[in-house]
Parts: C-alpha cells; sequence; structure tokens
C-alpha cells in the first residue's frame, strides 16, 4: 500500500465506512478521500509539488490532518508544527510552504510561501473537482517524507527527517503490536506533531479503522475517548482522561490504552484499568528510532521503570562508561537501533554525532535488561541529582510521591542554593484538600534515606507535548523564585 494514497486505497474498497469522527461529525472514507484530494489539488495549484517542504499550522485537528494527507499525495515533505513558525525555519535551514489558517497570528519569512487556509479557501477546496494530473502514488511515495521535531527535556529544538520507507516500515510495527484492524476506534491523547500521534491514525487508516478525533468543545467530557478501543498517551494525559471521565463511567471491556513518555505510577495504572479499558500496554522508543520495546503494565509490579521486551526489528543494549556491553541485572547507559531509525538531526552535525555513533542511537538513558530480557529505563543520564553526593534519580522519587493519596503531579529536582550546594525540591500538583504537613510527613517516610527537602505546590507543572518535564528550565524558574524570596524584605 502506498502512502501517498492510504485513505484512498481504504476508499475504493469501504467507502461508507467511517475514517474519521470529530465531534458530532462521522466522515466516511469516501468523503474523507475526496476531501483529501481536493484539497490536494489546490494545493497543486499553489506550487506544491514533489519533495517541496510544508509546514502546516492548522489548530483544527481534523483540518490539520486533511493538509497532512493533502501534502504527502503532492509528494510533498511535511511538518504538524507545534512550534512558531520561525522556529521551524530556523531549524530545518528553510521551508518552501507555510500552511496557516486565518485564526493564526504568524507570518512565513524567508522563501516559504504561506497560503491561508480561509473558510473561503476550504470551502473551495471541499468543492474542487480532484485533477486527473495529481501525481503519480509512486513518484509521490518515493519524494514524500516527514519532518519530526525531538528536543527532549531540554527544549532545544532539534529535527529528524523520515522518508518514506522508514514510515511505512514503522506502520507496518505498529499495526502488529496494537492488533490494529478495520474494527480499531483509535483515540490519540498526543498529538500529530509527534511521532506517536503521527504513527497511530496513520496505522489505523491502513488497515481501514476509524480515527477518533477530539473536537476541544467539552472540555469536561471527551467523546472521542469515550468511543474508542485504542488509545495513545502519556502518563499525564492518563490522568486527565480519568478525571474528565466520570466516576460512574462504565468500563469499556475492549479498550486498550498504550502509554509512552514516562514512568507509568502503579496507581495511575489501578485506577485506570478499574474505570477505563481491560489492558494496559508500556511503550518504550524514541522520536530518532522509533519503538523500541514494549509489555503488559503488570510489568511495573516487578520493576517500577519496567518498558516491557524489545520489539523485533530493535536492538537494544546496556553499556558502561567505556562502551563495554554490562552483564544481565547491571545498571548502565542505554543505546538503541532499529529497521527504521533516523541517520541524524537536519543541519546540525555536532548534535548528529553526539546522540548517533557508529549505528546507535544514544537517547540518554540509563537502564538494566534482566536475564529474561524485561527492560526497565531507570532515569536519564542527564538528570541524575547529586544530592551530596549521593546520585539519585528522580525517577525514583516521584514514583514515591506520586503514590501518596491526593497528589496529582509531581516533579523532583536539584536546586543550587546561594553557595552552590544543590538541594532537592519536590513540585507537587495536589487536590486543593490537601494537608501539605501530612503530605511532607508520607515524602519523609517514603525517601529510601533520611534527607532534607523543599516542597513546593504549584498549579501545574510544565511538559513537551510527549509530557516529559524541561528539567533545567524549571530548576532555574524554582531557583530564581527562591533568591527573590530570601531577598525580599518583606
Amino acid at each position: 500500500m502506498t502512502l501517498a494514497r492510504i485513505v484512498q486505497r481504504q476508499a475504493e474498497s469501504r467507502p461508507q465506512s467511517v475514517a474519521v469522527r470529530f465531534g458530532p461529525l462521522a466522515v466516511t472514507y469516501d468523503e474523507f478521500a475526496r476531501t483529501i484530494d481536493g484539497v490536494a489539488t489546490r494545493l497543486a495549484s499553489e506550487g506544491v509539488a514533489p519533495g517541496v517542504s510544508v509546514s502546516m499550522h492548522v489548530k483544527s485537528l481534523y483540518w490539520n490532518w486533511v493538509f497532512l494527507l493533502a501534502g504527502m499525495r503532492a509528494g510533498a515533505i511535511t511538518i504538524t508544527a507545534s512550534r512558531p513558525i520561525a522556529t521551524v525555519i530556523a531549524t530545518l535551514g528553510a521551508v518552501d510552504f507555510v500552511i496557516t489558517t486565518d485564526n493564526v497570528r504568524e507570518s512565513a519569512a524567508g522563501r516559504a510561501k504561506q497560503i491561508v487556509a480561509s473558510a473561503d479557501w476550504l470551502d473551495a477546496a471541499r468543492q474542487t473537482t480532484p485533477s486527473l494530473d495529481l501525481v503519480d502514488p509512486a513518484v509521490a511515495d518515493a519524494s514524500m517524507g516527514r519532518y519530526f521535531f525531538s528536543s527532549g527535556t531540554t527544549g532545544a529544538a532539534k529535527a529528524i527527517l523520515l522518508d518514506g520507507r522508514r514510515l511505512e516500515t514503522r506502520l507496518h510495527h505498529l499495526g502488529q503490536i496494537y492488533a490494529i484492524d478495520a474494527r480499531t476506534r483509535a483515540f490519540v491523547a498526543i498529538g500529530a506533531a509527534t511521532i506517536a500521534g503521527f504513527n497511530i491514525p496513520m496505522a489505523t487508516w491502513m488497515a481501514g479503522g476509524a480515527v477518533m478525533l477530539r473536537d476541544g468543545s467539552k472540555p469536561e467530557r471527551d467523546d472521542a475517548f469515550t468511543e474508542s478501543n485504542l488509545a495513545m498517551t502519556s502518563p499525564v494525559a492518563l490522568q486527565t482522561l480519568l478525571d474528565a471521565e466520570s466516576k460512574d463511567t462504565n468500563r469499556n471491556v475492549e479498550r486498550v490504552i498504550a502509554v509512552a513518555g514516562g514512568r507509568l505510577p502503579a496507581s495511575l495504572r489501578d485506577r485506570a484499568l478499574e474505570r477505563l479499558c481491560r489492558r494496559i500496554l508500556l511503550v518504550y522508543g524514541s522520536t530518532e528510532v522509533g519503538g523500541i520495546a514494549e509489555g503488559d503494565a503488570s510489568l511495573i509490579d516487578r520493576h517500577p521503570g519496567a518498558v516491557g521486551f524489545v520489539r523485533a526489528g530493535a536492538t537494544l543494549q546496556v553499556i558502561d562508561a567505556a562502551g563495554n556491553p554490562v552483564p544481565a541485572g547491571v545498571n548502565g547507559i542505554v543505546r538503541v537501533r532499529s529497521d527504521s531509525m533516523a541517520t541524524g538531526y537536519v543541519n546540525d552535525p555536532d548534535i548528529t554525532e553526539k546522540f548517533f555513533r557508529d549505528g546507535w542511537f544514544y537517547p540518554g538513558d540509563q537502564g538494566v535488561v534482566f536475564d529474561d530480557g524485561l527492560v526497565a529505563i531507570t532515569g536519564r543520564v542527564s538528570e541524575i541529582l547529586n544530592l551530596g553526593g549521593v546520585k539519585v534519580s528522580p525517577d525514583v522519587i516521584e514514583t514515591l510521591v506520586a503514590s501518596l493519596p491526593k497528589v496529582r503531579d509531581v516533579c523532583a529536582l536539584a536546586v543550587p542554593n546561594r553557595q552552590g550546594v544543590e538541594r532537592l525540591v519536590i513540585v507537587v500538583v495536589c487536590d486543593d484538600d490537601v494537608d501539605m504537613k501530612a503530605l511532607r510527613a508520607g515524602i519523609t517516610k517514603r525517601l529510601a534515606r533520611p534527607r532534607q527537602f523543599l516542597l513546593a505546590r504549584v498549579p501545574n507543572i510544565p511538559r513537551n507535548a510527549m509530557g516529559k518535564i524541561p528539567r533545567p528550565r524549571l530548576a532555574a524558574q524554582i531557583a530564581a523564585a527562591l533568591e527573590k524570596r530570601q531577598s525580599d524584605p518583606g
């Protein structure tokens, strides 16, 4: 199956099957394909052609997907942007086209041509008869590609480019892992700018299933999730889904939830299994390499950082500082590779050399592989807290604190004082009626060794699209706040 005509192929065999549910709309494959071809024809008339780069800045999830698939139909290299237009252009070096809707206030720069998809533009596209001269699918597949941004927790923008072959390989792997077929109703709580947010819908359309898109008009309830039988989330997004669903909601015994992007606390897993689904899968991977490991969420009872077993087509090694593989059960540095990994970062040879070496990608994680092949991620190499000479992974502390009642989110940081001595700061998001003294006592009781810490309560903890915390930025903000408090004469 060609990716350039992934929806059109389904429209030929199952035209009246639902391809997309978006709010009250149920869009059939036939209607979806005709809309995509109409938009592709309009884009082609604007100059979009095989191999050009097109950055999408479209707020509507439905229309974002229409433009993305239309760009692929035209053979373009697409970007779904969650970053400002200027950042996208600066990172990639240049962009040929920028598509915005009229509620986006940014403008294109450099050589980029801006296409403003106003309401009139979209209405005209719906009524456009698809051109018989649209790009041949084989040509489109050979020229198309996809840029993905990957900043980890540093906040620095980096981008990779995946060609059609690598994209299709990843989609086939996903289809096998999640048993995606024509009965699948997939919901993704992570945006299409992320690798998971792109791959799950694409794999679903490849199999002839339906993608459930949230319309954003009902913040108290998410019907797109309610109707799904497969959902991709991060731990934070899973907590949000639990908050949105009524406690009286009947558990969907068909639904499988896949969780990526961080440790899944056992307490959160148990609440989700009780109220939302029949099974939860752990997923480990990266934008650069794709899926590496997966397994049932029951594995976190063996190790809180468990992420499953390495899938076919991927390799994971744990090594020491000298690059030598360590024995089973020994903690070390994780390196990975796969049959669909990127070759490096776009326009950034220095960063590429740092993370891509000798055919391996170094994601910056620490981990351990047990005798039976179970993989556990024990922390981030760059995020290890050095507390008075004792090195601790923040994940360990966060897992302990997250298990306490009324804690909704948590982040552990090492923040230096005026003398440069790092101290432990635990940042929490809690229910309104939490007793902070009792919470402090509960944390102290659970810490492996007694140590002083500052406890800070905040309305929310910043996270990126995959739910990861930008720790350096948050630590700097807390350090500045503490300095201001100490300097304030009042």
